[in-house]
């Protein structure tokens, strides 16, 4: 009984307070409203942000295009080599005979000449990785291989999304963690103003014999 008594007085001088605090009140509330609103937009574009990464992470690949020198007797073990880089999901074989076989089904309706009676392609690997922004770095190590002639990705889009990803995740925690400090400033300050209004009140209910957390509790839920 006494602590449901306590209770509703807590809430009751709570409730007095922040009428009295009027405009600061208000504010501190508008600030932590518009915190948590920034907070779920920004979580949302990093969620979006994510999944968009992880989409043209499946789209996009490496193509590591074999040298005159390769030799299929050494395709396994090239393979393996590419497999063991830090980052790599996955790697496929293409034999040229199925490069070509392929690039003439893409251009059937282009008359090519006598260009279609030799293959020019070399035997490639296609590579996955695990992550899109570990694509510049692996391709760079793919290339230092020996019996890899060139390595092909989109270079340029790699590295704007990677560029685009950080610069949103730091404007983002930027602008969370302003919102954060300014809604901490005005709630302390708030209810400093307030113990302030409130000195006096405070003395008498210690000289009846109040105690400290008894005072204490109704500017905590205040707080809250």
């Amino acid at each position: 009984m006494l602590m449901a008594v306590n209770t509703e007085f807590f809430l009751k001088e709570a409730w007095l307070s922040m009428r009295r605090g009027g405009l600061m009140s208000l504010a501190a509330f508008v600030i932590v409203f518009i915190s948590l609103v920034m907070l779920g937009i920004f979580l949302l574009i990093l969620f979006n942000l994510n999944m968009l990464m992880g989409s043209l992470g499946d789209k996009m690949e490496i193509m590591a295009y074999t040298d005159i020198n390769f030799t299929r007797a050494g395709a396994e073990n090239l393979k393996n080599q590419i497999t063991q880089i830090n980052g790599v999901a996955r790697v496929e074989f293409i034999p040229k005979e199925n490069a070509w076989a392929a690039f003439k089904e893409d251009f059937s309706n282009i008359n090519l000449g006598n260009m279609l009676d030799t293959n020019p392609l070399p035997d490639a690997f296609k590579v996955k990785t695990e992550k899109i922004e570990m694509i510049p770095h692996i391709s760079q190590t793919i290339q230092a291989l020996s019996g890899i002639e060139d390595v092909r990705y989109g270079g340029e889009t790699a590295k704007r999304i990677k560029i685009f990803s950080i610069v949103v995740r730091w404007i983002g925690f930027g602008i969370i963690s302003v919102m954060i400090i300014a809604t901490l400033l005005i709630v302390v300050n708030t209810i400093r103003l307030t113990v302030l209004a409130r000195k006096d009140d405070i003395y008498i209910m210690r000289l009846v014999g109040a105690t400290s957390s008894f005072v204490r509790w109704p500017f905590i839920l205040e707080g809250v």
